[in-house]
C-alpha cells in the first residue's frame, strides 16, 4: 500500500529526453489511476512520444502489469530524471 509521503514520477520520453509531467505523493493505485495512465500513454503514442512511471510503488507495479502496462514502469528511478522536478537537458 502506499505509504504518505511516498511519491512517483509520470515522464514524457521524446527520443532520449525526458520531462516531468506529473510527480504523484500519496495517490493510492486504483484502476482511476491506471486509466489516467492508459490515456495519457495512448496520446502520447498518438504524438510519437513515450511516458514512464519512475520510482512506483509495489502496489502501483502490480496494476500496471495486472492490466498489461507493466512496460511504463522504470525500475530505476534515476535512469531518466537526474533530479524530480527539473527538465532534462534539450526540452526547455
Amino acid at each position: 500500500m502506499t505509504t504518505p509521503g511516498e511519491a512517483w514520477v509520470v515522464v514524457l520520453v521524446v527520443g532520449d529526453d525526458a520531462v516531468i509531467i506529473g510527480r504523484l505523493i500519496g495517490v493510492r493505485p486504483d484502476l482511476a489511476v491506471v486509466n489516467a495512465l492508459a490515456r495519457l500513454r495512448l496520446g502520447a503514442q498518438r504524438a510519437g512520444y513515450s511516458v514512464r512511471v519512475q520510482g512506483p510503488c509495489q502496489d502501483l507495479s502490480d496494476v500496471l502489469e495486472l492490466v498489461g502496462l507493466a512496460d511504463v514502469v522504470v525500475a530505476d528511478p534515476d535512469r531518466l530524471i537526474e533530479e524530480p522536478g527539473r527538465q532534462t537537458k534539450g526540452l526547455e
